[in-house]
């Protein structure tokens, strides 16, 4: 990344002049030139944490001659490198003689730092000038702890599991073992005393809540990624121009590996050599970085090249000019850097379970990423190749770019951070805690409501925990919530064969009593787990001691009987409506409550007083492209209010939904406007649009259409999100819009007709239009998620309906 000179001093935040938070962050090596994953991951992470805060690196060099550093890496990030003393790199190269030449001067750091006393100045000249203290790896903070203040913030960016990589690669016996110990010793101190805990996959965070027993309320997720977003032209465009000078004589596909000296990327080289190459001779295999030095004794195949380390131009060519990258790592923790780097340059991945770890599993897996066994490498290269020869590489670029990139990462930990630093600051309050079992991070709109509340429980004062639901076949949506909340996972949902959705009751009692929650929230759909199972949670969270509330969003397809299970084991059940009461018995009906779906708010400052021009009036709808949802029906009557209108046009935001079922109801609801003859009037975005995206797009419409058919369920989120955007709203008789129904014009009957007349009626009468726009807006204000999290935790069994 290009460097920077310029000095950082205060800021000015909201027209008041303060200094910018100061972080200081601690490792024993440097972090440019960004060569192997976990230098990418300290400039990825580091980079640019937010204009109000000002970070420095204290770093080293791990082999000697090398000069001090000092250079303003990005406007946020200042890297300060002290070269370890001779003594200190004698001593490291005696202890690596006692385990058999492996290199240890940074697992021994903690306890030869003193041997530099040039670093442990400078690294307590930058604990007394910082605010936050972070270590990026734990060899540093036995030999720093001491210096620490009380009032400063303690962040561990754990990037592995340490202690168990050092006794995978240096066993136990002997000086291994001493060492090894001392390792462990470190990362438990660190664990222990740390404020917040960063971890590269859920997989860490989940070893590090069993097996330290460290609170799950500290460990946040933030993934490994790429750069994505410095470069101005496309993926397409840049593969093209690095490909314009290939040579013309070698037309092989390019097969590429990228990686450290890190044992199991020497292992993944080795196999790729001795193994892959071989018996795909028609392809040419490329290894990028110093794995290429652990096979320096080995002979190679005519279609291996070793490339060293390279700069990172050279990488980026090399990644740019391949047709396929490979990942056959069969060992390691946390998640490979390396992967998102392919993904960036637009290629396929071949991998293994372990290489894909933290990115997705074989039911989630993309086109463009398939995951084989390492058995099954060789065998399965040539035709993962030709399957995806020249289709992905936008796509690939894409996955990266919404999940995975640094850019937003680094942003990402600097809120959480200043908001960890907040909390600390403040007085001392006896914080309830609130636990959340709900599905996270995925496509769902009850995960989005689950958001949204958890962030109205964290606005009222209370911490919050999630429990959400194992990922097994669930994509991730990205990485925000991961890092904004403690994530636990323990639940399944199965959405693939709908047979083995469970509690992990063993897990969940776990958690509890690690958490010790105030209030158990549990957000019930009758899809997500069989009734004996939602049963099971209110009765062991009330057996230790949780007010616990059933949020209840299909409740019509919640039986009484089944109702009852959960009322009787001491549940407060709330219900979207009363007609969802009043269909229980007197018994149940006791014991059930009464609150609105909330409405989302809009960011502060989001607000704007839009002019709509009346010639060219546009119709906006939302929710997932499912045939219940009218999309067709809201084309049809485009058409019809063309006629007065011959301007109008419809923008809908409706994401795909997994499966085949919404794929073919897009294509019917092309050719149905093909058909009818108003393509150019209708478009439909199909990506999943962050929903602040959402309403600020349905804000500049003119009203909103949702011509939902009949349902079930007691409310409905995307009613809620038009109604945040304060726009008049014309829905379907659909009982889900029953609790807006003083805001909203109802269609006379579930016809074309009928909802094409009352959006003519409304495109007509401005001053009705404005009094609806006004109604909504006075609506999201009296219903949102701060006010509803505060009423939903005095509906335990104790309150009064």
């Amino acid at each position: 990344m290009e460097t920077h000179s310029a000095p950082i001093d205060g800021s000015c935040r909201n027209g008041n002049f303060v200094s910018k938070l100061k972080v200081v962050v601690f490792d024993m090596q440097p972090i440019t030139p960004a060569i192997g994953g976990g230098r990418q991951r300290l400039l990825g992470i580091f980079h640019a944490l937010g204009e109000d805060i000002e970070t420095i690196y204290v770093g080293s060099y791990d082999w000697p001659g090398e000069a001090a550093r000092d250079l303003q890496v990005t406007p946020g990030l200042r890297e300060i490198c002290v070269p370890l003393s001779a003594q200190h790199h004698a001593e490291a190269d005696k202890l690596a003689q006692g385990v058999g030449g492996t290199v240890v001067i940074d697992a021994a750091f903690s306890i030869q730092a003193q041997l530099s006393p040039e670093w442990m100045a400078e690294a307590r000249k930058r604990i007394e000038w910082a605010e936050v203290v972070v270590f990026e790896h734990p060899w540093a903070y036995s030999p720093l702890k001491s210096y620490l203040k009380r009032d400063q913030l303690l962040v561990y960016d754990a990037q592995n599991v340490e202690s168990f990589l050092k006794a995978e690669s240096l066993g136990f016996e002997g000086v291994a073992g001493d060492i090894v110990n001392e390792v462990a010793r470190n990362e438990y101190d660190l664990l222990v005393n740390a404020d917040l805990v960063l971890c590269c996959s859920e997989e860490d965070s989940s070893q590090f809540s069993k097996i330290f027993e460290i609170p799950e309320s500290k460990l946040r997720i933030a993934p490994n990624g790429a750069f994505t977003r410095s470069a101005t032209e496309s993926i397409a465009l840049r593969r093209m121009a690095a490909r314009s000078g290939d040579a013309a004589e070698d037309t092989r596909p390019v097969a590429v590996f990228m990686g450290s000296q890190y044992g199991p990327n020497a292992d993944a080289a080795r196999f790729i050599v001795a193994e892959v190459a071989p018996v795909n001779a028609d392809m040419h295999f490329v290894l990028i970085g110093s794995v290429s030095e652990t096979l320096s004794e080995h002979v190679l195949p005519n279609n291996v090249t070793l490339t060293g380390v390279v700069s990172d131009e050279e990488r980026d060519a090399w990644l740019l000019r391949a047709d396929i990258a490979l990942n056959p790592m069969n060992a390691g923790s946390g998640t490979n850097v390396k992967m998102f780097d392919y993904l960036a340059a637009g290629l396929p991945v071949l991998t293994t379970a372990i290489g894909a770890r933290g990115i997705c599993d074989k039911a989630t897996a993309p086109s463009f990423l398939r995951l084989v066994q390492l058995e099954r490498f060789s065998a399965e290269l040539p035709s993962f190749f030709y399957d995806q020869m020249g289709a992905v590489h936008a796509q690939a670029w894409d996955f990266v770019d919404s999940r995975f990139s640094w850019e937003g990462i680094s942003a990402a930990v600097g809120d959480a951070i200043a908001m960890v630093y907040a909390a600390k600051q403040s007085p001392p309050t006896m914080r309830e805690t609130v636990l959340i079992l709900c599905p996270w991070n995925i496509r769902c709109g009850i995960g989005e409501h689950s958001a949204y509340l958890a962030d109205g429980f964290r606005q009222s004062g209370h911490e919050v925990v999630i429990y959400g639901n194992r990922m097994d076949g669930h994509p991730s949506v990205g990485f925000e919530l991961e890092l904004g909340y403690p994530v636990v996972r323990g639940w399944v949902w199965d959405n693939q064969t709908w047979c083995d959705s469970r509690l992990d009751q063993e897990r969940y009692r776990e958690v509890l009593s690690r958490v010790h929650p105030t209030y158990v929230v549990v957000q019930h759909h009758s899809a997500y787990m069989p009734a004996y199972d939602y049963g099971q949670a209110v009765r062991i969270a009330k057996e230790m001691g949780a007010s616990v509330i059933v949020e209840a969003h299909d409740a019509r397809n919640l039986s009484n009987d089944a109702a009852a299970v959960l009322t009787s084991a001491g549940a407060a059940l709330v219900v979207h409506d009363e007609s969802e009461r009043a269909a229980y018995s007197a018994d149940v009906a006791d014991a059930v409550r009464i609150l609105h779906l909330p409405v989302y708010s809009r960011k502060k400052g989001a607000e704007q007083i839009v002019e709509h021009d009346p010639s060219a009036p546009v119709i906006s709808g939302f929710g997932f492209l499912r045939p219940y949802k009218g999309v067709h029906i809201a084309i049809e009557a485009i058409a019809l209010i063309r006629k007065q209108f011959p301007n109008v046009r419809y923008k809908g935001w409706h994401a795909l939904y997994p499966g085949s079922e919404s794929q073919e109801y897009y294509k019917y609801c092309v050719n149905l406007a093909k058909k009818l003859g108003i393509q150019d009037a209708v478009s439909l975005e199909t990506d999943f649009v962050p929903i602040e995206d959402v309403v600020t797009g349905l804000a500049l419409s003119s009203l909103v259409l949702l011509p939902y058919e009949p349902s079930r369920e007691g409310a409905s989120a995307a009613a809620n999100i038009a109604v945040a955007a304060g726009r008049p709203l014309v829905v379907s008789q659909s009982l889900i819009f029953r609790p807006l129904a003083q805001v909203v014009i109802t269609a006379a009957e579930h016809k074309t007709a009928a909802y094409a007349h009352e959006v003519i009626s409304l495109l007509k009468n401005e001053r009705r239009a404005r009094k609806l726009a006004d109604a909504a807006r006075r609506w999201a204000e009296d219903n949102s998620y701060v006010a509803a999290a505060s009423q939903l935790l005095k509906m335990d069994e104790r309150s009064n309906s």
